[in-house]
Parts: structure tokens; C-alpha cells; sequence
């Protein structure tokens, strides 16, 4: 069976996506998951600490179960033992806690640079059990090292293949280790090797072996194992002595004593309470699918290494139209040798000037295109450092900065904070990398140079222009943007939105509407949230697209309209205090916010809209923005999101006369409050305060868009543009709007409102 032909039957999840985090999680497939529920639904099956018939067929067949892991990797229970666990990091933590130094003096553990975040913890655990630690950058070190610091035993930790980068370790290695260090052991994280790679453990001497199933075929998650070897830890003094003891691993204890006897099995001493007996019948079902499926490990190994030799040629390729390269690939072996090499291509982006494209706007981008990566450091510090040449003393700086493991800054003084990683598994095809590298091409790779204003035009004081000097500016320009700035010869407050529900529809203000603490009043007051709490947005529902408000001030009710429902819902602005008052948590950009629930009929009308159970939700007390201590709404970042219609304008020159869009469609994309009239095109992004009919605001800097913008405010459907020329229009940045809020001078502590802004009122920006 072709792959082609496999994906079509068996992976039905690729039809419409592209799944490139294999080094993450791989999939399921079809038959995998047909036979593991034909077995469960066609047995009864016990609690394997039960004396019973059925929970001895149970244990029976989680004895299968190892015996078929154990085969997968070339040997027996004869020469190895499986201790299940939740994942490789469980295991990794029971030998961190249960690895013995011996009689002779401490421990010496011993781990490369480029380990799992998993494997450089253990240090912490064996450090505080009186281990020497020490951490070697590269394999030439860490063999160079001896036992001399220790006289107790010596535990090396190794990856087999860096899950970073892709590069395989020479396993002669491990032998080498034992032989140069007396009393040594050696734990292989096989993590990522064993995903995609044959592992021999009758050729390979580790001792100790983790590795996470999920990682392997998809199905179950939450399982993991510990594989030792049983000639080095059953002679002699123990090796592995664990002081905790659980139901199912003790013979015998006294409980008002301090007698136990623990299980002399080496698997049941460690496996403390009832195993996932369920997800282990699973195993030998997702064994059968990367040997039937897959066609066997080492075809598997091959073929994702061809995969990713394919994607590194072609994303190597990928030129600027200045003939800069477009992408810098962190390799060590130039894709060469599948022996040497896995199916990964850890990567970044760079622009034309040399700087970097930060990798949380690149998996943005691909999320729009239904291409999914993984992005950041992939917990593996140390190999993010080594590749990305990032010192010790600039792991700490970017703390300091505010990046932590998992967040979305992906830069801090220019320099990448961690990398983009695609990983193929048996189901991928060219088909995946030529898709990640057409939206590569599409979004960042210059292919023209871009029309732009002058510096000196853009930063000219247009308010104190005459008629007839603005006139000039603008004469025999025919661009949009020079249009639109040529409309109004002052800047004026042109257009003012509020979006009373979050991220749904926008209402328009024809004329003033009423500014209070937090913004514009009633502006993201309310949100929808799901069944768990959770606020949904329209990237991740379309459907909210086709939910459009209407503030109705007077009577103080809050109208929903939706084409998908012949009624409106009608909602009290102080719904909550009136109804059952339901107060819950959720979050918005990370912080948490108290909101109370606006009753059963909003529920019930979005319910018919979106298709699912959720609920509306309105806020109740204040949040405080990132940058400041301004009181905002549900809003994400500001109080205000400031849009100068001359820069859509410009925007919509440089996508050109194909343009699906005009310019008020254009302006809807980036869901401002304030979309101001008459300045020079990117002026407001230099900007730092400025007064609207005579009230004084300060800027906050230019906005961050996500994939929001490509995102049609009308349908819900997602479009290329404007997201691709914008980033070739700031050189692969995705900036663009000012966020701004009232000065403290303007602000008051009470709930009502301060002022009112209006249509066509003077703006002067500085």
C-alpha cells in the first residue's frame, strides 16, 4: 500500500490538514483504534490485583503486552523487564529517585547538554540524594570524563536522537561509556529515537531505557515505560531501591510497624497501585500498526529521514529577490546519512536585512494555512542553546525580559529565542513539506520590493500643513493611501467601532458614544464562552462572525442578530445581577477575569447560532493592562486599538489591483475602535501621545496582529491576504495599528462615563 492510498483509509485527519509535530505526538490510525475497541467491547476485562478469572486474563494480557514491547526492540524477559509508567518522564523520575550510589562513597550522574528538560531533571532529585552532578556538552566530553570525582557508581544519561534538531547518537557509545567508568550505567532516553527508529537491546548495552508509546503510534497517550536490564540490577546489592510502596507492589507490611516487604518482580515493585491495564491492551495494537502499517521500523526510519532531507533542500533554497537565504536550518550532518539523521528540520526564518522572523508569527501563519508545527525550544534548552548559540548568562536575560518555556516571545533584542520544528512520521508525504514550504513562499519570502513613503514624508507634522502644502504633498499621487489622505485635509476621528461581544461582529457609531474607565463604554463587556469556561474567539469559531450587537442605551439592552436564527436575543445590560447570577473564572490573555453569567434564553439563541453549548458571559470588576495600570475591558492588550486609515490604504496599494478586498473591508480586518483620517500613511507608528477632540491619550506602541486579520468579518473564512503582504510590507512582521488609552489626567475612579468622542473630532498627534 502506497502512502497515498494509506493516508486515504487509515489517517482521514489529513484530508484537509497538515500535521507536522510527529516528534510531538504521531497519530492513530484507523484500524489500530477498530481492533483496540473490538477487543475491549467483545472481553470483560478486571483490575489485575483481583483474584478472579477475569482479572487474571487481564493480567495475562498485560504480561502479553510487555513480552510484545520486549520483542519490538529485540529481546526477552529473559534479558529485560518493562516497568509501565505514565510516559518517558515518569520514568525517567522513578530511576531519579530509586538509582543507588552504592556502598562506597556518591554517585557521579553524568548528562549531555542536549538532553530532554525531562532527563536534566533528574539532576535536581539525585543532587539532593548526595550525587556528584555534571552536565558535558558533547560526546567527546562526556567520554573524556571519568568516575574520579566519585567512588560511588556512575549514571549516564544520553538521547538517542535529539528530539531538537533530529540528530541520532552513535549507540557504540554506550559500550565505550562502560568500559572507561567503572561501575557505570547508561540511561538511553529513546523518547524520540524510538518513535520513528529500530532500537536492537541486545546490540545496544543500555541499562535503562524510557520512551513514551504516543510518541510511537499515537494511541494511548498517558503511557510510557522503563525497560531495564536484568543482569545489572539483579546481582549483587540493588541497584533500584524505591522507599515508597503502593497497593500491588508489597508482599507483606505491618502497618502500626515499620516492616514492609516489597514485590521481588521488578515491574510489579515499581508499578505502585492499579496499572492503566485498559491502554496497556492498546499497545500491542499500535505495535501492529508501525509493523503493518509502517512496513517496520527501519522502512519507517528511512522514510521520514528522505522526508526531511527533501524539506531541508527545499526550504535551503528559498531566496529572497535580493538572493539573500530565506531560512537557516540547525543541523550538524547536512541530511546526508539516515543512520545519523531523523526525520526532523528545526529551523528559522530571516528577512532580507538579516533579522529574524520570530517563530510564534510563522506557527501563526501556518495555523492559518492548516499546517501544524511545533515552535519554542521543544524542552530541550540545551540543545536550543547549542544551536542557537545562546549563552547561559542570555538564558537568564530573556527571563528577566519575560520569556518563559511556552510563551509566545519568540525574540528578545532581535535574537530567536527557540526555533520552528517540523517532524514527519510513516503516514507523511511530500505533500506535507511542499505545503509548509508553499506557505513559507507565500508569506515571507520577498518576491518585490514594496512600495513605501519616505521617512521625511511620514514623519512631516501634517495637522500644521496648510491646504496648500497638504495639496502638494499629495499632487499626481494617485495611490489609495494619498486618496485617503487627501479626503480630509486635517486629522479627524473618521470612523469609531465597539465590539460589545468579543471577537463577534462590530457595531459602528454614527455619532459620539460615551468613553469611562476601562475604554469605550460597553466595548468587549461581554464574551461567549464554552461549557468548561473557556472564551471562544473567532479564530477558533467562525461562526461568531455571523453574531452582530447592537447597543441599545436607552432601554439599556444589549440586541444579538444573526442570519443563522430568525430571532434576536435580547439581553439586559445588567443581566447578571437579575438572573441566576452564575459567577464564574476564565481567561483572557492570560489573565484571569470574574464574569457573571447573563442567563438561560443568551445561552439557549447561541446555542441555535453556533451549533454547540456555550454560554454569554459579561464582565464583573476590572482587569489592568500588561503595559500600565490602565483599566480595560475584555479586551486583549488596551483600552483603544487606534487605526490610521491611510496606512490601510497603503496596505491595500501594496497588495496591488488584485486585491479582494477594499478599503473599508480592509479597515474591518484589523477590528480598531478609532480609525482616525488625514495623516501620512505609517505616521501613528512613531507616534507617543496625542489628543482626540481635546482629550489627551498616550500610545503604547504598534499592535501585534495574529491571524485574526486574515479572517473575513463577514463569513468567517480565513483568506491569504492581508497577512502575506503585510509581513512583506514590514519585513515579515505582523504590526500594524497603535494601541493607545486616556492619561491618567483624563481618567476618574467611578463607573460612568468620563467624556464622549464623536465623529469628526480634531486629532493632534505628537
Amino acid at each position: 500500500m502506497d502512502v497515498r492510498q494509506l493516508r486515504q483509509l487509515e489517517f482521514p485527519q489529513l484530508n484537509d490538514y497538515v500535521y507536522l509535530d510527529h516528534a510531538g505526538a504521531t497519530l492513530y490510525s484507523e484500524r489500530q483504534l477498530t481492533r483496540v475497541m473490538q477487543e475491549l467491547q467483545s472481553g470483560l476485562y478486571g483490575n489485575p490485583h483481583t483474584q478472579a478469572r477475569k482479572s487474571a486474563h487481564t493480567s495475562r494480557l498485560v504480561e502479553e503486552a510487555r513480552n510484545s514491547v520486549l520483542k519490538h526492540f529485540n529481546t526477552s524477559n529473559q534479558q529485560h523487564a518493562v516497568i509501565f509508567t505514565s510516559g518517558a518522564t515518569a520514568a525517567v523520575k522513578i530511576l531519579a529517585e530509586s538509582f543507588q550510589a552504592g556502598q562506597h562513597g556518591a554517585g557521579l550522574f553524568n548528562y549531555l547538554l542536549d538532553s530532554h528538560t525531562s532527563i536534566v531533571g533528574m539532576r535536581e532529585v539525585l543532587r539532593s540524594r548526595g550525587f556528584v552532578v555534571r552536565c558535558s556538552r558533547t560526546e567527546l566530553e562526556l567520554e573524556s570524563a571519568t568516575s574520579s570525582s566519585s567512588d560511588g557508581r556512575v549514571l549516564f544519561a544520553l538521547p538517542a536522537q535529539c528530539n531538537f534538531s533530529g540528530r541520532k547518537l552513535d549507540l557504540s557509545i554506550v559500550d565505550r561509556l562502560k568500559a572507561n567508568n567503572k561501575d557505570a550505567y547508561v540511561l538511553l532516553d529513546a523518547a524520540s529515537f524510538a518513535a520513528t527508529c529500530p532500537l536492537d537491546l541486545t546490540a545496544c548495552s543500555a541499562d535503562f531505557v524510557c520512551l513514551s508509546f504516543y510518541k510511537m503510534f499515537g494511541y494511548p497517550t498517558g503511557l510510557g515505560a522503563l525497560i531495564v536490564r536484568l543482569d545489572r540490577v539483579a546481582n549483587g546489592e540493588s541497584v533500584l531501591k524505591k522507599a515508597y510502596f503502593g497497593g500491588g507492589t508489597v508482599q507483606a507490611m505491618v502497618p502500626s510497624g515499620s516492616f514492609v516487604q516489597q514485590s521481588p518482580d521488578l515491574a510489579a515493585g515499581f508499578e505502585d497501585g492499579t496499572i492503566n491495564y485498559l491502554s496497556i491492551l492498546a499497545v500491542r495494537h499500535g505495535l501492529w500498526a508501525l509493523e503493518q502499517l509502517g512496513g517496520g521500523m527501519q522502512q519507517i526510519s528511512q522514510r521520514v529521514f528522505r522526508l526531511a532531507q527533501y524539506l531541508a533542500r527545499r526550504l535551503s533554497e528559498l531566496r529572497h529577490s535580493d538572493g539573500s537565504p530565506v531560512c537557516l536550518l540547525y543541523t550538524d550532518n547536512d541530511y546526508t546519512d539516515w543512520t545519523k539523521q531523523g526525520g526532523i528540520v528545526a529551523f528559522n526564518l530571516v528577512r532580507c536585512d538579516g533579522s529574524f522572523v520570530g517563530y510564534s508569527d510563522l506557527s501563526s501563519r501556518a495555523e492559518n494555512y492548516r499546517i501544524q508545527l511545533r515552535v519554542g525550544c521543544f524542552c530541550n534548552v540545551g540543545a536550543c542553546q547549542r544551536y542557537l548559540d545562546i549563552t547561559d548568562e542570555q538564558l537568564l536575560a530573556n527571563l528577566r525580559a519575560g520569556h518563559v518555556c511556552g510563551d509566545g516571545v519568540d525574540l528578545v533584542d532581535g535574537r530567536p529565542t527557540g526555533a520552528v520544528r517540523a517532524s514527519f512520521g510513516y503516514m507523511s508525504d511530500e505533500s506535507d513539506a511542499d505545503a509548509l514550504v508553499a506557505m513559507v513562499t507565500d508569506n515571507f519570502v520577498i518576491t518585490k520590493p514594496m512600495p513605501v513613503f519616505s521617512a521625511a514624508a511620514a514623519s512631516a507634522p501634517l495637522m500644521s500643513m496648510s491646504r496648500d502644502e497638504l495639496a502638494n504633498l499629495c499632487r499626481g499621487g494617485q495611490s489609495a493611501a494619498s486618496k485617503a489622505a487627501a479626503e480630509s485635509h486635517w486629522p479627524h476621528l473618521g470612523r469609531i467601532f465597539l465590539y460589545p461581544v468579543k471577537s463577534c461582529a462590530a457595531f459602528e457609531v454614527a455619532a459620539s458614544w460615551p468613553v469611562d474607565r476601562r475604554g469605550f463604554h460597553l466595548d468587549r463587556h461581554w464574551m461567549v464562552v464554552n461549557e468548561s469556561g473557556l472564551c471562544l474567539t473567532m479564530k477558533r469559531e467562525p461562526r461568531l462572525s455571523q453574531i452582530r450587537p447592537f447597543l441599545d442605551l436607552q432601554r439599556r439592552l444589549l440586541i444579538l442578530n444573526s442570519p443563522i436564527s430568525d430571532q434576536n436575543a435580547v439581553v439586559p445590560m445588567d443581566a447578571g445581577h437579575q438572573t441566576a447570577a452564575l459567577c464564574l473564572h476564565s481567561r483572557v490573555c492570560g489573565s484571569r477575569v470574574r464574569l457573571l453569567d447573563c442567563g438561560q434564553a443568551a445561552a439557549d439563541w447561541l446555542h441555535s447560532v453556533v451549533g454547540y453549548p456555550c454560554r454569554l458571559v459579561r464582565q464583573d470588576g476590572d482587569r489592568l493592562a500588561k503595559t500600565g495600570e490602565q483599566a480595560i475591558s475584555l479586551a486583549n492588550e488596551q483600552q483603544f486599538l487606534l487605526l490610521n486609515e491611510a496606512s490601510v490604504a497603503h496596505l491595500l496599494d501594496c497588495i496591488g489591483p488584485e486585491s479582494p478586498l477594499d478599503l473599508s473591508q480592509l479597515v474591518a480586518r484589523f477590528r480598531a475602535n478609532l480609525v482616525v483620517r488625514g495623516c501620512q500613511p505609517m505616521s501613528e507608528e512613531s507616534w507617543t501621545r496625542l489628543s482626540i477632540g481635546g482629550r489627551q491619550f498616550a500610545a503604547h506602541g504598534v499592535c501585534t496582529r495574529c491571524d485574526m486579520i486574515g479572517i473575513d468579518q463577514d463569513t468567517g473564512e480565513s483568506t491569504i491576504e492581508p497577512m502575506r503582504t503585510l509581513s512583506q510590507m514590514k519585513g515579515g512582521a505582523l504590526k500594524f495599528g497603535l494601541y493607545v488609552s486616556a492619561t491618567a489626567s483624563d481618567n476618574t475612579t467611578d463607573k460612568a462615563a468620563k467624556f464622549e468622542l464623536s465623529v469628526g473630532d480634531a486629532v493632534i498627534a505628537e
